[in-house]
């Protein structure tokens, strides 16, 4: 059987699991990649080779699977990376870039070759510090993708580990306004008592409560890193207003009020300008084709950060006049950096990167994976995943989830089935440290760090009675391995649906040969409606970048 071995899990979308990928459910994540073209707007082809520096991990040595090879022989993949900006020469000021990460705070998916999270973030801030050069950071906003109360676990989470890593200034998306007024400004209140705490909200175009007095979010910010004055903007696009408001119409203007981006940069510019910046950004939480259009009508913008670009940029600038159009990727696999040269000739002040946070190159950083277990912690505190609003099945009320115990009264062959099965033996045991520590993968035993028990986002997929795209839990879904042990893992149900009219029917001994052949037909799946419907909702191209329905659904076919 083909195997994968787990080396980190994200706090994103998904949940850390250290599994045979070929039978056991995944979360939501991002899409993997072994190598990236991450070509520099100033650069010939990158050469592929490993990292260097004393900064850098040393080599990784790894298995991912191969339906081509045999079931006991994993292959070795070998690293194919860039070195770490080795051809720069030292900038007067290295500037992070990133944005639109949607929740994944931790690298995301559920194989072991998913890039990104903050923690490598913060351990590439770390690097470049290293060598001296002076490091800041912008993110676009877009931090969260869903409005619950785990969402703004996740906003302080990602604010915080921001923070920590150097970031100035924080843009909001639409994403971020759907937390709502009271919780943004609670967010803003809570930081403001805190010493090390200097990440505010820019945004010139969003305002909260209807005023700008309430010091937040900031106009436009200006700071210094090195010897470099940089001034910032950020605005919310036209394009976007739609995902705030049905048909773009305000419905209080007195909570959130979005101006025409247009309309209010003139006055920040002039506002800017007197401050005498060496350098000029617009975040422009935008669709590209407003960006640049906001590029060319303020060209006084050095650069210009553009929402509603690819996942994976190839890290290519786009002038605009005398700007440069930015696309800094999504998901936080990725960060941009751009590098300020003051003394190069005109056009070749700035060098654009982006750059893959593989597992090669990057390692945690403690500060980060702290912050990251105060979060579980939280989470198992609030008891998330039994107090969050459940929802009846699409079958009905009356549909309830019995457990696999039950479905083996009848179906022995079946069950045994199941019983053999890596959804059945470790659906549930791979969210645990214990599971990970007790592995014979040594990177198991150095890299996972929490336990994923009491996430939503990773019960969602190993346990049974919840919708794992939504997130959701069905009223007689999973609630903790107390309330409803007979549904820890993954069971029958997760694919054939709750059984609880089946088995009534089946025992009731009065029902007809009708109903009861209409409540089997219910349960019944083929391999057809499967491949296309079923399995996709937790082995999605993002998580199982190796699914290959063929191949697994012979391992699990009963």
């Amino acid at each position: 059987m083909p195997i994968i071995r787990r080396t980190d899990r994200p706090l994103g979308q998904t949940c850390f699991v250290a599994i045979v990928l070929s039978s056991l459910l995944a979360l939501q994540g991002c899409q993997s990649k072994d190598s990236q073209n991450q070509a520099d707007s100033t650069l010939d082809t990158p050469q592929v080779e490993t990292a260097e520096s004393d900064t850098t991990p040393a080599e990784v040595v790894e298995t991912t699977p191969s339906v081509e090879e045999s079931e006991e022989t994993p292959v070795a993949e070998e690293p194919r990376v860039e070195p770490l900006l080795t051809d720069w020469d030292k900038p007067a000021a290295a500037i992070l870039l990133t944005g639109e990460t949607h929740g994944h705070l931790e690298p995301c998916g559920c194989s072991e070759r998913q890039s990104g999270g903050l923690s490598r973030r913060a351990d590439l801030a770390k690097q470049l510090r290293a060598r001296g050069w002076p490091v800041t950071g912008f993110d676009l906003g877009g931090t969260v993708e869903r409005t619950r109360r785990q969402s703004e676990m996740k906003f302080d989470v990602n604010r915080d580990a921001l923070n920590t890593i150097g970031y100035k200034g924080l843009g909001l998306g639409p994403e971020d306004l759907k937390l709502g007024p009271e919780y943004l400004f609670t967010s803003f209140s809570n930081s403001q008592s805190r010493n090390d705490f200097d990440l505010p909200f820019v945004s010139a175009n969003v305002t909260i409560f209807g005023t700008r007095d309430i010091g937040t979010p900031l106009s436009y910010r200006v700071i210094e890193v090195g010897d470099v004055k940089i001034g910032v903007t950020g605005v919310l696009g036209q394009t976007y207003l739609s995902e705030m408001f049905p048909g773009g119409e305000n419905p209080d203007p007195s909570l959130i009020q979005i101006d025409e981006p247009t309309q209010v940069l003139p006055g920040v510019l002039s506002q800017l300008q007197d401050e005498k910046p060496d350098v000029m950004m617009l975040l422009a939480y935008a669709k590209p084709d407003e960006s640049r259009a906001l590029a060319e009508a303020f060209p006084e913008f050095n650069l210009v950060v553009t929402a509603g670009g690819p996942e994976d940029p190839v890290g290519d600038t786009e002038p605009v006049g005398d700007s440069l159009l930015l696309r800094v990727g999504t998901k936080g696999k990725n960060t941009a950096v751009v590098g300020f040269y003051p003394e190069a000739s005109e056009g070749e002040k700035f060098r654009f990167k982006v750059i893959e946070l593989d597992r090669f190159r990057f390692e945690h950083a403690p500060e980060i994976d702290e912050r990251f277990q105060e979060y579980q912690n939280l989470l198992e505190a609030e008891n998330l995943v039994a107090n969050e609003p459940a929802i009846p099945h699409e079958r009905g009320v009356e549909y309830t989830f019995v457990g696999s115990e039950k479905c083996a009264e009848c179906h022995d062959e079946e069950s045994a089935v199941w019983e053999d099965s890596h959804h059945h033996k470790y659906g549930f045991k791979s969210l645990t440290v214990e599971f990970a520590q007790t592995s014979d993968d040594p990177s198991l035993k150095d890299r996972v760090r929490f336990d994923r028990i009491h996430d939503p986002e990773c019960i969602c997929c190993h346990t049974a009675g919840w919708d794992p795209q939504e997130v959701l839990r069905y009223e007689s879904g999973y609630v903790s391995a107390d309330q409803s042990a007979h549904l820890k893992g993954v069971h029958c149900e997760n694919c054939h649906g709750p059984a609880s009219e089946h088995v009534a029917l089946e025992e009731s001994g009065d029902a007809s040969d009708a109903e009861i052949e209409a409540e089997r037909e219910k349960m019944h799946i083929t391999a057809e409606w499967a491949e296309t419907n079923l399995c996709i909702k937790c082995h999605d191209h993002e998580n199982s970048p190796d699914f290959e329905f063929d191949s697994y659904w012979k391992q699990i076919a009963h």
